[in-house]
């Protein structure tokens, strides 16, 4: 049976993002990282040194560029391979999102689900279709397989009651490679306590939770906390090392802006958050570029305006009447804290949003979406079968609404011309 829900997982993304494959290359960064890079036009130690010490795009990214080059050396510039690529990782991380949500919360049902979304969402197309757009998929792959590694080391560790000296090697290894394809998958320690928070281990454990809830702290409460602690010291020392080459990379490329004030990051920040959770629900209007928004009489748009207010009201609810539901808890952290590194409070490039920022960050909320849906199901399954046959129904609806929207937006990355036509559309 899950197997046969895998296999339906690939074949129906394998054919959702199948016009990929006859995209070509565009003007949008693929002639700095491929055509115009010398670097990748060799697999040699001098190529390679180049790789590793180089920034490209005002981002370090030596992993992405080495498949570059693998890749170049098999097709040189046939545009196929690369496209291909890009997609193998798309489908080995759809099915890595289902081998970790299984993990998390036992429940074969949520995890297609959240798999089936993250698979054919509309807003994951660019990560795919747009070849610069490796870092992307690439830096997920291993983002995933290191929490895939860290959950089955966690459990296992918890079953074995190991010594606390042990580490989640592997994962720690997969991290790395994570974040020399991308830095911006530093956020991974944080998502390491989400899970924990998820399945009540470690510093979330009953001893972990007392010992938060009391109002001094003892030499010994420190040793206390650095013990549960632990086995994130070696993911912190990487993110902070990736993230100081990442902030100085962004630097030497001039990506780094600020806007008038502090107040506009906020605002802009704020409405990003909206934006994306809006683009999740009703995914129209995608393009490869949202522009900074212009300034009437010294403000933003009212939508900018209108944003803090709406995420203050939406974080009192999620306060007020759900914060005991870790499920949900842990699906909107996830989603908060994988966005933040571009949520453009500290504002980086022309660009206000992108939708291949949220390839990760929606898996958060993707399991939220799921895992509702599910107790609904358990819910009304004997008693109110004509609500739940609509609510099905409504379901496939939006699911094949968002299969249909993914194809066709695979189309708007063929080439240049097609990009800028859909760009001059919305």
């Amino acid at each position: 049976m899950r197997a046969a829900a895998v296999a339906i997982l690939l074949i129906v993304t394998g054919i959702v993002f199948s016009p990929c494959l006859n995209n070509g290359w565009t003007n949008w960064d693929d002639g700095d990282y491929v055509i115009s890079n010398p670097d990748i036009q060799g697999l040699t130690i001098p190529h390679l040194a180049r790789m590793f010490s180089s920034v490209y795009v005002s981002t370090y990214l030596p992993l992405t560029m080495v498949s570059f080059a693998a890749e170049y050396s098999v097709a040189g510039f046939d545009p196929f391979l690369f496209h291909a690529t890009n997609l193998f990782f798309h489908l080995s991380n759809t099915f890595l999102v289902f081998v970790l949500i299984r993990r998390l919360t036992e429940k074969d049902p949520v995890a297609f689900g959240v798999a089936l979304l993250f698979g054919i969402h509309p807003l994951h197309v660019e990560s795919v279709a747009w070849i610069s757009a490796r870092k992307d998929v690439l830096s997920t792959f291993f983002f995933l397989l290191s929490l895939v590694a860290y959950e089955g080391w966690a459990e296992g560790r918890h079953r074995r009651a190991r010594s606390a000296r042990s580490l989640p090697a592997l994962s720690v290894f997969f991290f790395l490679c994570a974040l020399l394809s991308k830095a911006l998958t530093a956020t991974l320690p944080v998502v390491i306590l989400i899970m924990d928070y998820l399945k009540r281990r470690n510093l979330f454990s009953a001893a972990g939770v007392e010992l938060m809830k009391r109002p001094f702290i003892t030499a010994r409460e420190v040793a206390d906390y650095r013990k549960a602690l632990r086995h994130l010291f070696p993911y912190m020392v990487l993110s902070t090392i990736v993230v100081v080459i990442g902030i100085i990379a962004q630097q030497s490329g001039s990506s780094l802006r600020l806007m008038q004030s502090p107040v506009d990051n906020v605002l802009v920040a704020s409405h990003g958050v909206v934006f994306y959770i809006n683009k999740l629900i009703v995914p129209t209007g995608l393009s490869f570029m949202y522009p900074y928004p212009e300034k009437v009489h010294g403000l933003l748009p009212v939508e900018y305006l209108m944003a803090p207010p709406i995420l203050a009201a939406m974080g009192y609810v999620l306060y007020r009447w759900l914060r005991h539901d870790r499920t949900i808890m842990a699906g909107v952290f996830f989603f908060l804290i994988t966005l933040a590194p571009v949520s453009q409070l500290i504002p980086m490039g022309s660009a206000v949003a992108a939708d291949r920022y949220m390839y990760i960050p929606a898996i958060g909320l993707f399991l939220i979406v799921s895992d509702r849906i599910f107790r609904l199901y358990q819910r009304w399954k004997s008693r109110r079968v004509l609500w739940l046959s609509a609510c099905g129904c409504l379901v496939v609806a939006v699911l094949v609404f968002y299969g249909l929207t993914s194809y066709r937006q695979c189309m708007t990355w063929k080439n240049n011309q097609t990009i800028i036509e859909n760009f001059h559309k919305q």
